[in-house]
């Protein structure tokens, strides 16, 4: 085990070195079918493609290179969302995935707006999306970089919402724009009166506190149509796209802006 993780920590400094950190985008639905958003997502290539993107983050941690790994995403995505303004596709955000290690970084709110200004974007054409466990942590260690976001303009969502603390105090102080409810909620929707009533109560419970509702990983049009009625706000999954390459979510915002 000991052999195994130094020879990913090797690969992964010099994937780091070589510029070998790529972003792939999934499309963001509003209830009206257009696209809102694009979650940037990381990819990796070879062997530390086929582990969870989760491990990659501990890898880059352990290393001590997760700052400047989140720095290469939030610039590839920035100068992703500048590129399709440029070429006429309007209206659209980008979400970026963070963690409590990246956000407990010191310079990291600064080299966030700094990458705004090099791309002439501001805070709201970027949406950063952290677990309830990171928020949750950060908020219990008494750091204050989530409010440090949302005063600077940013949007903030609870991503896999339903998979952490679930805490439903947490939820009514935390500084957050939205929920994205985790695809595991779905299972058996909307076959199963119990797992709708669930969906109902949480987008419920998200509308009276003013939060959005995102639905994760919709797959079939069943699944859609319920979520829709339940009123969930927007939608993500395989119903409508993968991850797709940058070229081809080029392609996919003209055929879905």
């Amino acid at each position: 085990m000991a052999h195994r993780k130094h020879a990913d920590h090797t690969e992964m400094r010099r994937l780091m070195r070589e510029q070998g950190c790529s972003l792939a985008y999934q499309p963001i639905l509003g209830a009206d079918g257009q696209t809102i958003a694009m979650e940037a997502l990381l990819r990796l290539p070879g062997y530390m493609g086929r582990q969870p993107v989760e491990y990659a983050i501990v890898l880059a941690g352990e290393i001590g290179m997760l700052p400047e790994l989140g720095v290469r995403v939030a610039r590839q995505a920035c100068a992703r969302l500048r590129a399709w303004r440029q070429a006429g596709l309007d209206g659209l955000r980008v979400c970026i995935n963070t963690c409590a290690k990246e956000l407990r970084n010191a310079g990291y709110v600064n080299q966030l707006m700094a990458t705004l200004s090099d791309y002439g974007l501001q805070a709201g054409d970027v949406e950063i999306e952290l677990t309830e466990r990171d928020v949750i942590e950060l908020d219990r260690s008494g750091s204050r970089v989530v409010q440090a976001l949302r005063a600077r303009g940013f949007r903030l969502s609870l991503d896999d919402f339903g998979t952490g603390y679930s805490s439903l105090s947490y939820l009514r102080t935390l500084p957050v724009n939205a929920i994205k409810l985790d695809k595991s909620f779905l299972h058996d929707v909307p076959d199963n009166e119990d797992a709708n009533a669930v969906v109902r109560m949480v987008v419920q419970l998200a509308h009276e506190l003013g939060l959005e509702v995102v639905a994760e990983g919709v797959e079939h049009e069943a699944q859609a149509s319920f979520l829709n009625a339940a009123g969930c706000n927007s939608f993500q999954g395989f119903l409508y796209a993968p991850a797709l390459a940058p070229t081809d979510a080029a392609a996919w915002l003209r055929g879905h802006g």
